[in-house]
C-alpha cells in the first residue's frame, strides 16, 4: 500500500503487517576481521535502499560493499577490522521480505586500551540463547614521520552453544615505508592462523595466509610508476597476481598510462595488458582511448574505446564513444553518442543515442524550459528498438507556483508497448492555506488501449491529505486514499482511511496512527494501529514502539500481528557507551491455533580510556 504516515524515529524498528508496507530498519553488528559476508535481520530487500557505515564513516556501495538483496547478504571489499562497529541501514517490505531467525546474536564487546597505542578487547556472541564464541584479542599501533605499522593478534575460542568446528588464532600485520615524498612502499600479511582440532587440541591444519608488497616511485611530474605483488595461499592453494603501472604526461595536452597484470591462480595463468591515452589538443576537444587485451588459458579477448567529446560553444557539448570487443572471436560494436545544448538560461535539451548493433538501439530527448519563476514547462520521449519488440515512452509536464501557497504540477505520461498504449495523466497540489492548516492532494487518470489485459493500466487514484499544526508541540494527520500506490508505481484497488497524531511535550514524545484499508475487488480489510513513546532524558534515551495490524479475509478468517520495538541509549560516562535494542513480533496463522515469534535484539558496550 502507502507508506505509514507515522513512523517512529529510534535506533531501531522492525514490525510486520497484513499489507504491503515498506518500513525501515538498523541492524548493527561487529566486525569480525573479514570481508563477510554479514547477514542482515531481514531477506528479500532493496540492494538500493541499503546504507552502511563502518565506525560511523559512510561506505560506497559497489566501491567498499555489494548486498545480496535476496540472501539479504553484506559483503565488504576490505576486511572489517575487530573491534569496528557496522551499521547498516534499510528498508523492507512487510509482505515481500522474510525475517533470519537463525542468527539473532547479541554481540558484546569490551575495550582496554593501555596506551594511546596498544588495545586488548575482549568480544563475545551470544546466539541461540547460548554463547556460540569468545575472542580474545590485542592491537598495537605507531605512526612516525617515515615508518609506521599497524599489529593485531586474536584468539577465537569455542564456547557452550557454539557450532563452528574449530578454534582459530589470527595475525595482521600492515607496514607502510615513506622515506621521501616520491617514495612509498608498503607491506600487508595476514595469517588466519592455525585451526585447532575441537576434540583432542593437537591436530594442527595450515591456516590462510596473505602477503602483499606494494611500492610506487614518482620520478618527475611527467612519469610516475607502480609495482604491486600479491600471494595468496588458501588450504595449500596458491594464488599469485602481479601488477605493473605506468603513468606518463610528456606535453601538458597529451598523457597515457599503461597496466600489466600477471596472475597465476591453481596453475591457470591469466595475462592483461591495457593502454589508455587521452589529449586535450585545443580547449574545446578532448580525445580518450583505451586498448585492453587479455589472454585467459590460450584464449585471447581484446576490446578497444574511443571516446570524443567536445565543446564548440558554451552553450553547445557534444560526446561520441566507439567500443568494439572481440572475445574468443565473437565481435561486439557499441556506439553511443550524447548532445546537450542550453541555448538561454531558460531552456536546456539533451538528447542521447545508443546503438549496440543486432538491431538495438535507444534514443531519447529530454527538453525543460522555464517561463519565468512561477511557470516552468518539461518534455521528454524515450524510444527503444530490441530486434522484434519496439517501445516508446513520451511524457509532457507543467509546474506552477500562483503563490507562495499553492503549488501546482500536472504531466501525462503515454507509453506504447507490443502495440498496446497506456496514458497516465497525473494532477497533484499543495496548499498551506494557513500556518497551521496544510492539504496535499493528487489524481491520477488512467487509460489504456483495447486488448489491454493489466487491470492496473484503467485504476484511477485519488490521494489527499490533511495536516493540522495548532501548536509548536502537536500536529493531527488525517489521509484519503482510493486505489492508492503500493510505493513502486503500481496502483492496488483498495480504499485507505487513516489518521495520526505527533505530540513532543518536554522530554516526552508521542507518535501514534491508525489505518484502514479495504479491497474494492475482495471483502478484505485491514486494520492497522501503531503507538510511539520516546523518553530523552540527558544522557539517556529510551524508545518504544508497538504495531498492531488484523486483516479479515472472505473465508472470515484473520490473520494478527503485532511488533513490539524498544531501543536504549545510554552514555554512563565520558567513555561508557550502552546501547540496546530489541524487537518481537508475534503473528497469528490463519486456520491454525498456532502462532509464530520472531526475535531481534542488539546490544553494544564500549569503553575506551
Amino acid at each position: 500500500m502507502t507508506k505509514h504516515i507515522l513512523v517512529l524515529i529510534s535506533l531501531a524498528l522492525a514490525c510486520s503487517t497484513a499489507h504491503a508496507e515498506i518500513l525501515p530498519v538498523q541492524d548493527c553488528l561487529i566486525g569480525n576481521g573479514s570481508t563477510g559476508p554479514y547477514q542482515l535481520s531481514w531477506q528479500h530487500v532493496s540492494p538500493q535502499l541499503v546504507a552502511v557505515k563502518v565506525n560511523n564513516q559512510d561506505m560506497v556501495a559497489g566501491l567498499d560493499y555489494t548486498v545480496n538483496g535476496d540472501t539479504g547478504a553484506v559483503t565488504f571489499f576490505a576486511p572489517v577490522a575487530l573491534q569496528s562497529s557496522v551499521l547498516i541501514s534499510y528498508d523492507y517490505d512487510t509482505v515481500k521480505s522474510t525475517r533470519v531467525t537463525t542468527n539473532n546474536a547479541i554481540p558484546l564487546q569490551f575495550n582496554y586500551a593501555a596506551s594511546d597505542r596498544s588495545s586488548l578487547f575482549v568480544q563475545g556472541a551470544l546466539q541461540n540463547q547460548a554463547l556460540a564464541r569468545l575472542n580474545l584479542g590485542m592491537q598495537t599501533s605507531e605512526t612516525g614521520s617515515s615508518l609506521s605499522y599497524t599489529g593485531q593478534v586474536l584468539y577465537s575460542a569455542l564456547a557452550a552453544g557454539g557450532s563452528d568446528a574449530a578454534d582459530r588464532f589470527a595475525a595482521v600485520l600492515h607496514t607502510q615505508l615513506t622515506p621521501d615524498k616520491r617514495t612509498r612502499v608498503a607491506v600487508d600479511w595476514s595469517d588466519a592462523g592455525s585451526h585447532f582440532d575441537n576434540s583432542s587440541n593437537t591436530s594442527v591444519m595450515p591456516g590462510d595466509n596473505h602477503l602483499q608488497i606494494a611500492a610506487s616511485e614518482t620520478f618527475s611530474k611527467q612519469l610516475m610508476a607502480g609495482i604491486t605483488s600479491t600471494q595468496d595461499d588458501k588450504n595449500g592453494v596458491t594464488h599469485s597476481t602481479n601488477v605493473l603501472t605506468l603513468t606518463a604526461a610528456p606535453l601538458p595536452h597529451l598523457s597515457f598510462t599503461t597496466t600489466q597484470t600477471d596472475t597465476d591462480n591453481a596453475g591457470v595463468k591469466q595475462s592483461s595488458s591495457v593502454v589508455s591515452l587521452t589529449a586535450a589538443p585545443i580547449p574545446h576537444l578532448n580525445l580518450a582511448a583505451t586498448q585492453t587485451n587479455n589472454e585467459v588459458s590460450g584464449v585471447t579477448q581484446s576490446s578497444n574505446v574511443v571516446t570524443i567529446t567536445a565543446a564548440p560553444t558554451k552553450q553547445l557539448n557534444l560526446s561520441a564513444t566507439e567500443t568494439n570487443t572481440d572475445n574468443a572471436g565473437v565481435k561486439h560494436s557499441v556506439s553511443v553518442i550524447a548532445l546537450n545544448a542550453a541555448p538561454d538560461s531558460h531552456l536546456n535539451v539533451a538528447a542521447n543515442l545508443t546503438n549496440s548493433g543486432a538491431g538495438n538501439q535507444v534514443t531519447s530527448v529530454n527538453a525543460h524550459a522555464a517561463v519565468n519563476n512561477s511557470l516552468s514547462m518539461t518534455a521528454s520521449t524515450v524510444e527503444t528498438d530490441q530486434s522484434s519488440n519496439h517501445n516508446l515512452k513520451q511524457q509532457i509536464g507543467l509546474n506552477m507556483t500562483p503563490s507562495k501557497a499553492l503549488q501546482v504540477a500536472g504531466n501525462v505520461t503515454t507509453v506504447t508497448d507490443h502495440a498496446v498504449t497506456a496514458q497516465v495523466a497525473t494532477v497533484s497540489t499543495s496548499y498551506q492555506a494557513s500556518p497551521q492548516i496544510k492539504v496535499d492532494a493528487g489524481y491520477e487518470d488512467r487509460n489504456s488501449s483495447a486488448g489491454d489485459t493489466n487491470q492496473q493500466h484503467f485504476l484511477d487514484t485519488t490521494r489527499v491529505q490533511v495536516t493540522v499544526t495548532p501548536g509548536k508541540n502537536l500536529s493531527v494527520m488525517g489521509k484519503y486514499g482510493q486505489n492508492v500506490d503500493d510505493g513502486g508505481g503500481n496502483p492496488q484497488p483498495v480504499v485507505l482511511h487513516g489518521v495520526g497524531v505527533q505530540s513532543t511535550l518536554g522530554s516526552l514524545s508521542l507518535q501514534t496512527g491508525c489505518n484502514w484499508t479495504q479491497s474494492t475487488t475482495t471483502p478484505s480489510t485491514t486494520t492497522q494501529l501503531t503507538v510511539g513513546l520516546g523518553v530523552h532524558m540527558g544522557h539517556t534515551a529510551v524508545c518504544a514502539n508497538y504495531s498492531g495490524s488484523v486483516a479479515t479475509f472472505p473465508s472470515q478468517t484473520s490473520q494478527q500481528t503485532q511488533t513490539y520495538t524498544v531501543s536504549l541509549n545510554h552514555s554512563l560516562t565520558n567513555r561508557v557507551l550502552l546501547w540496546v535494542n530489541g524487537s518481537v513480533t508475534q503473528a497469528s496463522i490463519p486456520n491454525s491455533t498456532q502462532s509464530s515469534q520472531n526475535f531481534s535484539t542488539t546490544a553494544n558496550l564500549g569503553i575506551k580510556f
